[in-house]
């Protein structure tokens, strides 16, 4: 018996660490300020928010943990959502932390600016953070505009249709389909050096040709460029909300590849214990 319950907790820890792979390399990015100004009509509205609060309120509603608001900034950061992602054969596992906001963007809604400002810290390998504005509408419409850094590997950018970078950092800005997983997106590389100041993200709706454009700084918005073709969305309706992420990602193997390895060498490991143990 002491055999078979030994040869139980083996299994549960080869199935823990099993599970634990799926979870990628932790991250943290941290958000200093945002704000949206818009412009309809000859109004101009203007929002701004520093994060001084120390906890999470509106128009910020956590999407995927962990998010958290503390010491003036927003920090998304690891555990977050498993998401599981596939393109050409490469399967991988994306953990993904978002808050997303009841600010809107959109057609009629007048012309509008979105900025965030970031602490001056490039994602590791494998990692990124952006700001986007998505829509959701099924079927096979759902959409995303965003602008960010990623510092994926050429395996792992090919899974997510992003922008090769060879496990250097990139800036990247693009439109994506987040029902059929059609992307189109445009990238700079970032030279590390470069990054004198914090890193302040910019997304420009322009209402009258129904095109984003995006634009960035590496000096805390000393200077910006804006080396981007504008996007243009399929539909308006619903209106975009704005959103911030962060992620890290791994090649794995698919879901169901990895429960049903696990399942089975764990009733082969017990079977071959409880064999020993009856003396078959």
């Amino acid at each position: 018996m002491k055999q078979l319950k030994t040869g139980l907790v083996l299994a549960l820890i080869i199935v823990f660490i099993s599970i634990s792979r799926l979870y990628a390399a932790p991250y943290s990015f941290c958000v200093d300020s945002f704000t949206l100004t818009s412009n309809i009509a000859g109004f101009t509205s203007y929002f701004r928010d520093d994060f001084n609060n120390n906890r999470l309120t509106l128009p910020w509603i956590e999407y995927q943990p962990t998010v958290t608001e503390s010491n003036g900034v927003l920090k998304l950061s690891s555990p977050g959502d498993i998401i599981f992602k596939s393109f050409h054969g490469v399967h991988v596992t994306v953990e993904s932390t978002t808050v997303i906001s009841t600010l809107l963007v959109g057609n009629k809604l007048g012309n509008s600016v979105a900025t965030s400002t970031w602490l001056p810290y490039l994602p590791k390998k494998n990692q990124m953070f952006f700001m986007e504005e998505f829509h959701i509408l099924a079927p096979h419409v759902s959409e995303s505009i965003s602008i960010g850094i990623s510092r994926l590997s050429p395996e792992i950018s090919r899974a997510l249709a992003f922008p090769v970078s060879n496990n250097n950092p990139v800036l990247f800005f693009g439109w994506e389909n987040l029902d059929v997983g059609k992307a189109n997106f445009q990238a700079v590389s970032i030279n590390p050096n470069d990054v004198t100041g914090e890193i302040v993200l910019k997304m420009m709706f322009n209402d009258d040709t129904n095109q984003f454009n995006g634009a960035f700084s590496l000096d805390g918005g000393s200077s910006f460029r804006s080396p981007f073709t504008p996007v243009s969305p399929k539909t308006f309706f619903p209106p975009f909300m704005v959103a911030m992420n962060a992620a890290s990602c791994d090649p794995v193997p698919e879901p169901d590849t990895i429960f049903y390895f696990m399942t089975g060498l764990t009733f082969i490991f017990l079977l071959r214990l409880r064999c020993k143990y009856i003396k078959i």
